[in-house]
């Protein structure tokens, strides 16, 4: 291996980055945090590890996973990744990979970059049948989703009454529910008996004031919700179809079931740029954490001040 020198990465880029760019480019293989504001070159940075890392021989291009979150900003950080490895060949400066034996369509291949849900999405497509669930499951839109969740709150034998909501307004709270347990990596059943306790303690209080019923009543309403969301969670598996909120959900229970499905994803991207770190979910985080914790080199980007 050979690391690119600053001034070969001046020709890849066709221009100078500062000095505290050049020490996130060429930093180790080796977890890290870049903190930095809107507008500062944080992408072109990663662009630029990137091309640094291929031109040195540390990753094939291949080897390389980014992740953001919208289609525009993927879009965006493949097409980035693309153009300066694209310009590392083109100016011959990619090393030989130490003890490595690989062919040129190896060197040829591209990084891959894509939303956090994709990922998480593929996940499913390629392992989902780990979990019962078929690799063409049919994503429900908007729509198709209320419908179903609306015709669960119709037939429901749990007692709803206790929610003092119109069916239209139960149908919106259970799939908000839904999404905040997913977002929040927390399942239903442990909000169950967390409010099941917390009933409880309340209950063993003398003084009870309106505070105090208004805690009950809530506790006891979040309790049907909750169990509302593990008859929608199970209507969706019986009918093979999944919503947006599923993605990191099952993502995540594939890879805490299945640790040689993690292992298999460590050995296949040695190096995973995460962009626009800060607005990541517990779920998301916790997903990272468990495919990619232990000391892989994550380079996380982000503005705390966003």
């Amino acid at each position: 291996m050979s690391d690119l020198t600053r001034a070969q990465l001046l020709d890849i880029l066709g221009f100078e980055v500062s000095d505290e760019q050049w020490a996130a480019i060429s930093a180790p293989m080796e977890p890290a945090v870049i903190v930095a504001g809107a507008g500062s070159g944080k992408t072109t940075s990663m662009s630029a590890r990137v091309a640094w890392l291929v031109g040195g021989g540390y990753v094939r291009p291949d080897q390389v996973l980014g992740l953001t979150f919208t289609n525009k900003a993927a879009g965006n950080l493949l097409d980035s990744f693309r153009r300066d490895v694209a310009r590392v060949r083109e100016l011959g400066l990619v090393a030989p990979m130490a003890d490595i034996d690989i062919d040129d369509e190896a060197l040829d291949s591209d990084p891959f970059a894509s939303t956090y849900h994709s990922f998480a999405s593929r996940l499913i497509s390629e392992h989902g049948l780990r979990l019962g669930r078929e690799p063409d499951s049919l994503l429900l839109g908007d729509g198709a989703r209320e419908q179903l969740a609306y015709r669960l709150i119709c037939t429901t034998s749990l007692p709803l009454g206790v929610l003092g909501k119109t069916p239209a307004n139960a149908t919106s709270a259970l799939l908000s529910l839904d999404d905040e347990l997913a977002e929040l990596d927390i399942a239903p059943t442990v909000l169950i008996a967390h409010d099941r306790d917390l009933i409880a303690h309340l209950e063993s209080f003398d003084e009870r004031q309106k505070s105090w019923h208004e805690l009950v009543d809530t506790c006891r309403e979040r309790i049907v919700l909750a169990e509302l969301v593990l008859e929608w969670r199970a209507l969706k598996a019986e009918r093979d179809v999944h919503d947006f909120a599923d993605h990191i959900r099952l993502a995540l229970q594939i890879v805490r079931t299945f640790p040689e499905v993690a292992e298999a994803l460590r050995e296949q991207y040695s190096i995973v740029l995460l962009d626009e770190y800060q607005d990541t979910s517990i779920a998301q985080r916790r997903l990272l954490q468990v495919i990619f914790g232990g000391g892989h080199a994550v380079t996380a980007v982000g503005d705390p001040c966003q």
